[in-house]
């Protein structure tokens, strides 16, 4: 019984101290969804940001915001692609409508990134006057 009490206390210690270490990134990180006036203007006044593009090959290639890279969310490489990003420089991602940008949102901050901005309504919303 001794043995047992010890093995779920020592199994709570290390699952506790799991989920604090975790979440140490995400405190530390920034998420905003912006509309695309904001936007523009972390756009106009960050230096060295980096805009990811996460719609699919084929939507990028029918038109996106100048100077984004493409880093498709569904095709499989999109957390290998993270490693060719800066974690420390600000990241604005957009997709075609917000859905896809929120989920890669997400996955940034959990790996760490420490400011991300993301695109209200996706490049639809950009696109329009």
């Amino acid at each position: 019984m001794k043995i047992l009490f010890k093995s779920i206390v020592l199994f709570l210690a290390i699952t506790l101290s799991a989920c604090q270490s975790s979440g140490q990134n995400e405190q530390n990180s920034t998420l905003k969804v912006i509309d695309k006036v904001e936007f523009q203007q972390k756009m106009n006044d960050l230096e060295g940001y980096q805009l990811i593009d996460v719609r699919t090959k084929r939507e990028f290639e029918s038109g996106t915001i100048a100077g984004s890279k493409n880093m498709d969310l569904l095709d499989g490489t999109f957390e290998k692609e993270l490693n060719s990003l800066d974690k420390e420089k600000p990241v604005l991602v957009f997709c075609a409508k917000g859905g896809r940008s929120n989920t890669a949102a997400n996955i940034l901050v959990e790996n760490g990134f420490n400011v991300v901005y993301d695109l209200k309504g996706g490049y639809t919303s950009w696109s329009q006057k």
